[in-house]
């Protein structure tokens, strides 16, 4: 540890006059504050360095659609056990979501009938591929990957304007009409009481659509939360690796610290 201090500083001490322009950081998303600062730190004193994050597993996707939607990445999080009614766009969230563990127990909760309580919720869910959710679904549909951004602009067409969101739809949605006109008439019955949720791996686009969706609903801010992203630099994860590759083609990095992760094993193919 001490020689690898000393050479560090020595190397620290040759970036000093170009500012850090030949350091690149590589870590994971960071939600430390405490790293965070120590980040900000080390780009103060070197300003012309470079902090890349890139995870495997990670939610680019749902970042760009937030950005598509709102301008800005969010944090998203829902309140299952206010809601009456569920439109699942291949969204795990009983199974594969942060927060999951906390999604079911809401969503059991609102299986549960009583004297007080007569209504069970009801959850609507279009999926790719057979999940956990899915099989706990009063209302099931399996499609082509090719045709949920299809389905997703076919129900938010009967329920939104869409805003700003392209109107691009794909041929076919793989559901009849007369469902989707079923499912969007009892979603506009529950507005302020229902959530569309579109799962990490479906395009930025459908993310957008059910953004545009929730907010025709009535239920940002009563089933449906933003906040401020977790990361303490939230960024597109995918772009800020392939920042980090070209700098690295073009001999621009001297100096490149991993912390943390295994891109040289989980990298994207190219």
């Amino acid at each position: 540890w001490t020689a690898f201090v000393g050479e560090m500083r020595i190397a620290l001490d040759e970036q000093r006059p170009k500012q850090g322009s030949g350091i690149r950081i590589l870590t994971e998303p960071i939600i430390s504050p405490t790293l965070g600062d120590q980040m900000r730190e080390v780009l103060t004193a070197f300003p012309q360095a470079k902090w890349h994050q890139y995870e495997p597993a990670n939610r680019d996707n749902a970042r760009a659609g937030a950005v598509m939607a709102l301008g800005e990445p969010v944090n998203i999080t829902y309140r299952f056990d206010q809601t009456r009614r569920i439109l699942s766009l291949d969204n795990d969230f009983l199974a594969c979501l942060p927060g999951s563990l906390r999604y079911a127990r809401d969503y059991a909760a609102g299986r549960r009938v009583s004297e007080e309580k007569k209504e069970m919720n009801r959850l609507y869910m279009v999926e790719t591929t057979p999940t956990n959710t899915g099989a706990m679904a009063d209302h099931r549909w399996t499609i082509r990957g090719s045709e949920l951004e299809a389905f997703a602009r076919e129900v938010a067409r009967r329920v939104t304007s869409l805003g700003g969101v392209p109107q691009q739809p794909a041929p076919t949605t793989g559901v009849a009409p007369q469902f989707i006109d079923a499912i969007a008439r009892d979603l506009l019955q529950h507005k302020g009481s229902s959530i569309v949720i579109a799962g990490d791996q479906q395009p930025p686009v459908v993310h957008a659509i059910a953004h545009a969706m929730n907010d025709a609903l009535g239920n940002i801010g009563k089933t449906v939360f933003y906040t401020a992203p977790l990361e303490i630099s939230s960024v597109d994860q995918r772009a800020s690796l392939q920042d980090l590759i070209n700098d690295i083609d073009a001999d621009r990095v001297e100096i490149l610290l991993i912390l943390g992760g295994n891109p040289v094993y989980n990298s994207p193919v190219d």
